[in-house]
Parts: structure tokens; C-alpha cells; sequence
């Protein structure tokens, strides 16, 4: 259940921002970082569970290569105790990932992968050099740069994604799960 509020509110925080990303052409990356403070507050304020909170909050991390809150806390635990280290990559507990035991809450990983395929396959994203027309060039595009050029998005949850979109649209999609490493 958490799962699926965290989906429908992930990007509230633009909000505060909405003629940015309704009418901007210009791509601004610090703008754009604080949608999920902006986030984070807005759901904290309401009282939600910390797994939807943290769902939000962290959707844009990609494993270290992308924005969000998780860096901040990483660096406050590693500046508090410079020996700590992430004993895994990945959790289903959200106090893992806050305790910085994992690096990666796997309900943020997940909403990554929706979350950059909504926006690749969308007209409103058509001056994007990513944009993408159907699913398999926005299949082929994610492989592409957030795999194979630097792993921001879970391959396996990725392949997942892709069973998920072949049993949705009856299409066999399997060329593009097929992972190629360099």
C-alpha cells in the first residue's frame, strides 16, 4: 500500500515550482533537486509512514549518482563515525537505509525505473534528447544510459520492469532485458 501512495505523490514537491516544469525549456539541475525536499517536508507534515516518506525522498538517488537526501545522510553518519561502512546494497527496511546500513531502499529503486520511464516516454519531455516514442526506444534508451553507461537504475529490477510492460501489452520485450555490460 505504501507503495502505491508513494507512486501517486512522488513528485508533489514540484508544487512549489510548477511554472518550472510546465513551461521551462531551460534544464536546471539544482531546481530541479529540490522537488524532493520539498517532498520529503510536505509528506512529513502530513504524518505519512516513513516508507512512503523515504519512497519520495529518495527516488532520484541511483545508486549514489543522482540527488537526494540519502547523500546528506550518508555523510552525517560517515562524518559522526568515519569506520562505518554500508554492510549491504539494497533493503526492504527503511532504518536500514536511514542507519546507512544499506546504500538503496528497494521501494525507491523501483520507483526510479517507473519514474524515468514515465518521463523519457511522455510528450511533454519532447526536447529532451532522451525523449522517447514507443516503449521499446524508451525500453532501449534506459538500457542504454542508466545501465550500461553508469548503473543508476537496478538491473534486475529494470528486467522486471521490462516482464512487467511484455505482460501488460502482450508484446515480447525481451531484447531489451537482455543486459550487456562493457
Amino acid at each position: 500500500m505504501h507503495f502505491a501512495i508513494a507512486s501517486s505523490v512522488h513528485d508533489i514537491g514540484k508544487f512549489y515550482d510548477m511554472d518550472y516544469y510546465i513551461a521551462s525549456k531551460n534544464y536546471d539541475i539544482e531546481r530541479i533537486k529540490k522537488h524532493l525536499f520539498h517532498s520529503y517536508y510536505m509528506l512529513n507534515s502530513e504524518s505519512q509512514s516513513l516508507k512512503v516518506i523515504y519512497t519520495v525522498a529518495f527516488h532520484h538517488e541511483y545508486y549514489g549518482l543522482g540527488y537526494g537526501p540519502f547523500n546528506s545522510i550518508y555523510l552525517a553518519k560517515k562524518t559522526a563515525n568515519p569506520h562505518h561502512y554500508s554492510k549491504n546494497i539494497i533493503s526492504y527496511d527503511v532504518y536500514d537505509v536511514l542507519n546507512c546500513d544499506s546504500i538503496a531502499y528497494f521501494p525507491s529503486k523501483m520507483l526510479e525505473i517507473v519514474d524515468v520511464y514515465d518521463t523519457i516516454s511522455h510528450p511533454w519531455f519532447d526536447d529532451q534528447p532522451l525523449q522517447a516514442d514507443t516503449i521499446e526506444v524508451a525500453l532501449n534508451k534506459m538500457r542504454k544510459h542508466f545501465i550500461e553507461e553508469e548503473v543508476k537504475i537496478d538491473p534486475i529490477l529494470f528486467d522486471v520492469f521490462v516482464g512487467y510492460l511484455e505482460e501488460l501489452t502482450q508484446r515480447d520485450l525481451s531484447l531489451y532485458s537482455k543486459l550487456k555490460f562493457k
